[in-house]
């Protein structure tokens, strides 16, 4: 059957559980590849802005924002929601 024909309104608990599923799953995986983009994004100024000596203070700056952004994506793929991440202090 085309999926264009497949049913809009899920009919079932299985079907809404299974539609649950799948759109946690693709939250978590937009979420995983936007994080690794912009920590990517964050090590990359960092050593650039580091190369051109830079003060201290802001490399660890950026350090912290790795650290911090680090522990949430952690903390929403153990899914623990009384679990906040801390954000280091200088």
């Amino acid at each position: 059957m085309p999926a264009s024909s497949k049913s809009i309104i899920p009919q079932s608990k299985e079907e809404i559980s299974e539609l649950i599923s799948e759109s946690a799953e693709s939250y978590s995986n937009d979420l995983s590849s936007n994080f690794n983009k912009e920590k990517l994004r964050a090590k990359n100024t960092a050593k650039d802005n580091n190369e051109n000596n830079i003060n201290d203070e802001i490399y660890n700056q950026y350090s912290n924002v790795v650290k911090v952004m680090k522990e949430i994506e952690d903390s929403s793929n153990n899914e623990n929601p009384s679990s906040n991440p801390k954000v280091p202090t200088s």
